[in-house]
């Protein structure tokens, strides 16, 4: 079986070429967590990456080819009408003279698309027609919960997604979502992978939250609840979104607290390894914990010294005693970990690196994801 993924995932060279073009404003959320499920199929089989350029991307990106990655890169232009009625039948074009030149017609062909990304979803389709072959999204959060989308984005991801022959599920919920027809499924939490140890980017220690800064992620609640209770352990956030400003205007207000802007997956990971905690303040949300597992979390399991994390069902169950779980409000709970200098005190120690790195790693999760394509 020959294996296609349709993505808006890039290299890491590409991606980081590509956002300085866009002045660091892309979102690196979604190219680092496609970017892990690629390596994970491709630990087990060769891959072939049809990835989507950004609107107007000119930089002359070639076919790169990463062990078993073939990387194809598809530009698109700026004009939004345009994309909309044509793009997915050029991606379609674009895909079948690729792999044409080196297929065979009995060649049996399976393409794994991002469902949340609707041009790539309807170009799926149209391979799926053209080529007979098998296709399989990628489900990884509900389209109703994303920040600015609208009706008819979130019924056509649904409606595409709904043609598809099997499922690859972060929770059961989004397969009742994604797959109302009772089609194959894979249910899996995440994937991290095996990174090397990076050197600190700070003297001294910190605190660190990297991700989303919305304050439904609790971005401004963990910024507040620092400058309530000073600590003598400085506070590092990185990311981007629309607390952003607010992030680095209390930076320059707030003693002990540093706004880095949006970093290197490298230096992300460094600051990650580095400190002395990593916290995760996403406000509770239930509805939104059926539906999508704080990637974040799972990382900093992987490679960080102790992790403080409000609730998730899924993550509580998986590493009860892994997680220093912030039940109470942010802000009480921060207090009761300082003492009277302003020292972190009661924080456990995070235990689970092995565990996770062998369960969710690239190899363990290539394996459970291939045993879904190779079933279809």
């Amino acid at each position: 079986m020959r294996t296609l993924y349709l993505t808006t995932s890039l290299p890491d060279e590409v991606f980081q070429s590509v956002n300085e073009l866009f002045h660091g404003k892309l979102n690196p959320a979604g190219q680092n967590f496609h970017d892990r499920i690629i390596h994970s199929i491709a630990t087990e089989r060769e891959l072939e990456i049809f990835s989507l350029l950004p609107p107007g991307t000119l930089l002359p990106f070639d076919k790169r080819e990463d062990e078993n990655c073939t990387y194809h890169f598809i530009p698109r232009g700026k004009d939004p009408i345009k994309n909309f009625f044509f793009l997915p039948g050029e991606i379609a074009a674009f895909v079948i003279n690729e792999i044409r030149a080196k297929s065979k017609q009995t060649d049996e062909i399976c393409i794994v698309f991002d469902s949340l990304n609707l041009t790539l979803a309807k170009a799926s389709l149209i391979l799926k027609r053209k080529l007979h072959a098998k296709i399989v999204p990628v489900c990884s959060d509900d389209p109703h919960f994303l920040t600015g989308t609208k009706p008819y984005y979130q019924k056509h991801v649904l409606k595409c997604a709904a043609k598809a022959d099997g499922y690859l599920c972060l929770t059961r919920k989004l397969n009742e979502i994604f797959n109302p027809n009772g089609k194959p499924f894979i249910l899996f939490p995440g994937v991290v992978e095996n990174a090397p140890k990076f050197a600190s980017k700070e003297e001294g220690p910190y605190l660190y939250y990297g991700g989303a800064l919305f304050e439904k992620d609790g971005t401004g609640d963990l910024i507040r609840a620092y400058k309530a209770h000073p600590s003598s352990t400085r506070l590092v956030i990185a990311g981007h979104g629309a607390y952003e400003q607010e992030a680095e205007s209390a930076s320059k207000e707030i003693d002990g607290f540093f706004y880095k802007g949006l970093l290197s997956k490298e230096d992300n990971l460094a600051y990650i390894q580095n400190a002395e905690l990593c916290i995760n303040p996403r406000r509770p949300n239930p509805e939104l914990a059926e539906v999508s597992i704080p990637s974040k979390v799972l990382e900093y399991l992987a490679y960080g010294k102790a992790v403080a994390s409000t609730p998730h069902p899924v993550l509580k169950e998986l590493f009860p005693d892994d997680i220093n779980w912030i039940e109470e409000p942010l802000d009480q709970w921060w207090a009761a970990h300082l003492d009277e200098n302003g020292n972190l005190i009661g924080i456990k120690e995070n235990k689970a690196q092995e565990r996770v790195l062998q369960e969710f790693g690239f190899e363990s999760v290539g394996k459970k994801l291939l045993s879904l394509l190779e079933s279809l």
